[in-house]
């Protein structure tokens, strides 16, 4: 599943086009959301891993691999690598681990909160942000199934291969032989 959003300022054909692959309605950063109350922003942000860091080595070692394919992916398309931001990591590890929690998979939270409205409840300003999410369960290599799924959905391998965008996060949280996956797409503002 994806979502991509856009800045007010963002006016290019290619960010336009972007939008229009994503299959969902771009929004701009600064569009106010009227279902956003200081509850809901503290109610969806209190419940995640405490520190931000990954769950496990193993995990963390697994957030980087999906990173590096990526990357991979990216340079075999001419594309700039995707830069590593912690806060975006924080965020895509607290989504998975919330995601896996609370039981659910959509980019609306329990609070009905989305990747914009995470990253603005953090104080992140952005011209362009976009999410991918995966969930599997008993695949004896998540990442790579999580990564191909998506390169064979349209919206998300848009989202990967968006030369707009310079930085990521990537969380994955890992319930037995259940893995949630997020990765944040960026173009700071």
């Amino acid at each position: 599943m994806i979502r991509t959003y856009l800045n007010r300022p963002a006016t290019s054909a290619v960010l336009a086009l972007v939008c229009l692959l994503a299959a969902w309605p771009g929004l701009r950063a600064d569009e106010p959301r009227s279902h956003l109350t200081a509850r809901s922003q503290a109610a969806a942000s209190a419940v995640r891993p405490a520190d931000g860091a990954a769950q496990s080595e193993e995990v963390a070692d697994m957030e980087r691999l999906l990173l590096a394919r990526i990357n991979l992916i990216r340079k075999a398309h001419t594309l700039d690598p995707l830069e590593t931001d912690e806060a975006l990591n924080r965020i895509a590890r607290g989504y998975s681990f919330r995601m896996n929690r609370f039981g659910y998979f959509g980019h609306f939270d329990h609070a009905g909160n989305d990747v914009a409205d995470r990253l603005r409840g953090e104080g992140i300003r952005f011209a362009m942000v976009a999410e991918n999410i995966a969930k599997n369960i008993n695949f004896s290599d998540p990442v790579e199934t999580a990564i191909e799924g998506w390169m064979k959905s349209e919206g998300h391998r848009a989202n990967i291969l968006t030369p707009e965008f310079r930085q990521t996060g990537v969380g994955i949280w890992k319930d037995g032989n259940v893995y949630h996956f997020t990765q944040v797409f960026m173009n700071p503002w």
